[in-house]
């Protein structure tokens, strides 16, 4: 279900409307009761996101029996959702575009970080409850999104998903080389309010004189939304409750990105 309403989010956040899924599931012995569970679950999940998010499955695949003797992999449903722009003129980039730019945090941060990136890269835990999913809320930020799109409000849109907030500023940093200074108050852990996966949430960023409408826009529409920081500087600056909690340069992030795959595969 989160992994249909990422995808679907993700094209919204272009600008596009989602039309249409495919999927390849990917499981272990069905034979095993808890793995047959795991596969049921699934597709259950896809279906109702499915229906909800208006783009159903035109095909795909499954794949069973993916283990080495009793050892399954995790259950891995893999989808993609193609979208549909009217005008492609209205696309809308991933990336910060400019210095000066309001950053505006669409969503609600619950502090979820069971089964997520941080948990287990930084903790060594593949476990934990994962993040909840509001279908209701998830239509309602890709409509936000795609209206956005529309009437030109914004310059970027980034998702919040894997690694949560701070990884998706670090990505949105990554195509100019432009960072951002960013501002929160939260009841939250400060770990938890850079590394939560919580669904439903978006990066926008829009130039000062568009910040009343977008906010009037996607308020309308029910979406939670919160002026954050600014775009601007060669860093990645955060502060939550008062207190820097991560200042790193943009380069870091930009060389991180463009050679872990080759550090992945060569580690000498």
């Amino acid at each position: 279900m989160i992994a249909l309403a990422e995808c679907a989010r993700n094209v919204a956040c272009t600008g596009a409307k989602p039309i249409g899924a495919t999927d390849c599931l990917n499981f272990g012995s069905p034979m095993n009761p808890e793995i047959m569970w795991q596969f049921s679950q699934a597709v259950d999940g896809i279906s109702a996101a499915c229906v909800a998010l208006e783009a159903p499955i035109t095909g795909g695949n499954v794949s069973l029996y993916n283990q080495t003797g009793d050892a399954a992999i995790f259950p891995t449903p893999m989808i993609g959702v193609v979208g549909l722009f009217e005008n492609v003129e209205n696309a809308v980039p991933s990336f910060f575009q400019d210095a000066g730019h309001i950053l505006l945090l669409l969503g609600d941060d619950l502090g979820e970080i069971g089964g997520s990136e941080y948990l287990k890269t930084i903790h060594g835990h593949d476990a934990g409850l994962p993040p909840k999913l509001d279908l209701k809320k998830e239509k309602a930020l890709i409509d936000a999104l795609r209206e956005l799109a529309d009437k030109r409000l914004v310059k970027s849109a980034h998702d919040i998903s894997e690694g949560g907030l701070a990884i998706a500023l670090a990505e949105c940093s990554l195509d100019k080389n432009l960072g951002c200074a960013v501002d929160i108050k939260t009841a939250l852990r400060p770990d938890f309010a850079l590394f939560s996966e919580s669904q439903s949430r978006v990066i926008l960023s829009v130039s000062p004189e568009n910040r009343d409408a977008v906010t009037a826009l996607v308020k309308k529409q029910g979406v939670p939304c919160e002026a954050i920081g600014v775009t601007g500087g060669g860093s990645i600056a955060v502060v939550i409750n008062g207190k820097l909690t991560l200042d790193a340069a943009v380069e870091k992030f930009v060389t991180l990105h463009e050679t872990s795959f080759e550090k992945t595969l060569f580690p000498g």
